[in-house]
């Protein structure tokens, strides 16, 4: 049987539909028909041992998690089960569940944010709902109603109302993830899933489970002490080989300083949100018949791309759609993403010989796939002497996103208008739900035309050399808008003049984006936590 769970980080009280649907009418009218869970039915469970806060001013990005979470199973013969809120607490993970060998998982990011008058509020949720649901569709994970997902969060926020911050450029940053969970090698559609939530914070061990009856083609199972959430180098690591019918080594022994393709069966007992290097590993070996666990030691100075949370309670190998999975949502407490500060101009490496999306592709999901490849580029840019990496497409080098985030320019265009641009969606560009509200609040404005249209480099140097390009900044959840004043591209350095001009347009977005977040103004786009 397969099944998913949804998992949230933070307040709970009702939630999950358990939908009867067969798995062989999903494989035939696709996930998207699965019955939703329901908030109403939202299980709720309050920690006996809760954690002490952090102070704003200790505040890393992805680093903290609250003291609850929340988690959503389902399967493809029960569908969606009950809703529950419970303490923070390790995922039991078995090593072929096909998150972890095929990243068949998703996840989404967004904030509730402690207003000036001291109500929480979450920013367009229903935006984050539409992404989620839309990439479940891409990666055959199963789907749900949105609006009963929402009033889960709302009410784990509620329940972990106190890691709010309220300190200037604070927030509690939302990780809403579904894994699929079933154990199985093989490249198919999953039977189980778990939707789960975090909200940040705890060093906890994680129950790696029975490991039954599963091939694996080279190591996968890793484990993050230290979990983070953001798009880093992972501080630790675990390597395994699994044995079927024949208790053969298929590669043991000690491997350090590598770089690992995309696997990510691994644990962080310190959970961090972010793509980052990993500092610790483990290697281990499991047997078929005998269902032993051999701890092979600890391997340090391994590089995972990302992490997933999806646990495969019967594990299977080969690519197929998975039949069970989980859905959850952890929470945390954050600052500012980059540890210059809030509004403070970056640097870009651009060189295109690194790829992060093409057409045809799933570049314009969430899917934890596109981060992790990202990593060792974000390294080099870091050697280069650079914060990001621009990241460029085609061979008319265009611009499309700045390492995590949407990237916009504005300038006075060829002719002679003032033009707030930013690159189309046409399948190589995430679908930012802050790309979405800067361009709805500038198109307000009516003072500049505001276009989604592809540029390159050399319309930017171009732009450049005439002095027509007044700013260049990116935007997004963890960031919001960030300014970039330099871009290292090939031999050339180019000097951005966004502070220069005074970064007019850049922060009169910051602005009132963050005044509509904070509830200095009221607006439709936010929702009221009541509690």
């Amino acid at each position: 049987m397969a099944a998913v769970m949804l998992l949230f980080r933070s307040f709970g009280k009702q939630a999950v539909h358990h939908g009867k649907v067969s798995g062989a009418t999903l494989r035939r009218r696709g996930m998207a028909s699965a019955a939703s869970f329901r908030f109403k039915d939202l299980e709720i469970e309050l920690t006996k041992n809760p954690q002490q806060k952090p102070e704003p001013s200790e505040l890393v990005f992805g680093k903290n998690f609250t003291d609850h979470m929340l988690t959503v199973e389902w399967t493809s013969e029960g569908g969606w089960k009950h809703p529950k809120i419970t303490p923070l607490q390790p995922l039991q993970l078995h090593p072929g569940a096909k998150a972890l060998h095929y990243s068949v998982e998703l996840f989404e990011g967004m904030k509730a944010y402690r207003g000036v008058d001291d109500k929480l509020r979450l920013f367009r949720p229903e935006a984050n709902m539409e992404r989620m649901n839309s990439t479940a569709a891409r990666a055959a994970l199963p789907n749900f109603e949105g609006e009963e997902l929402i009033q889960c969060i709302s009410k784990l926020v509620e329940v972990d109302k106190d890691w709010v911050p309220a300190a200037k450029d604070c927030s509690l940053y939302i990780r809403p993830t579904m894994i699929g969970t079933e154990p199985t090698l093989g490249v198919s559609q999953t039977e189980e899933a778990m939707l789960f939530v975090l909200f940040v914070r705890r060093n906890r061990n994680v129950n790696l489970g029975c490991h039954k009856n599963i091939i694996l083609p080279y190591f996968v199972a890793y484990y993050h002490p230290q979990p983070t959430l953001g798009v880093s180098q992972t501080e630790e690591a675990m390597l395994f080989v699994l044995f079927v019918r024949r208790n053969r080594n298929v590669n043991l022994g000690c491997h350090k300083n590598i770089i690992l393709p995309y696997f990510v069966a691994y644990y962080h007992p310190q959970p961090t949100l972010g793509v980052s290097q990993t500092e610790e590993a483990m290697l281990f070996v499991s047997f078929v018949r005998s269902y032993r666990n051999v701890n092979l030691g600890c391997h340090k100075n391994i590089i995972l791309p990302y992490f997933v949370a999806y646990y495969h309670p019967q594990p299977t190998l080969g690519v197929s759609q998975t039949e069970e999975a989980m859905l959850f949502v952890l929470l945390g407490p954050v600052g500012s993403y980059f540890k210059t500060g809030a509004f403070n101009p970056v640097s870009l490496m651009a060189d295109p010989q690194y790829i992060r999306a093409f057409k045809g592709g799933v570049g314009n999901y969430k899917l934890g796939s596109n981060y992790g490849p990202t990593i060792r580029i974000q390294k080099e840019a870091e050697r280069r002497g650079c914060h990001q990496v621009l990241w460029l497409y085609g061979d008319d080098h265009q611009l499309t996103e700045v390492g995590t985030m949407n990237i916009f320019m504005y300038w006075e265009n060829e002719s002679g208008e003032p033009e707030l641009v930013t690159p189309p969606l046409e399948g190589i560009i995430l679908p930012g739900v802050t790309r979405r509200s800067l361009m709805d609040l500038a198109r307000g404005w009516n003072e500049c035309k505001v276009t989604e249209r592809t540029f390159t480099m050399q319309d930017l140097i171009k732009g450049l050399e005439e002095n027509r390009v007044k700013e260049l900044f990116g935007a997004g959840t963890a960031c919001v808008v960030c300014p970039i004043d330099r871009i290292l591209y090939g031999e050339k350095d180019l000097h951005i003049p966004t502070m220069d001009t005074g970064a007019v347009v850049c922060r009169r977005l910051y602005q009132e984006l963050t005044d509509i977040q904070f509830g200095r103004v009221s607006h439709e786009w936010v929702r009221r936590i009541e509690s």
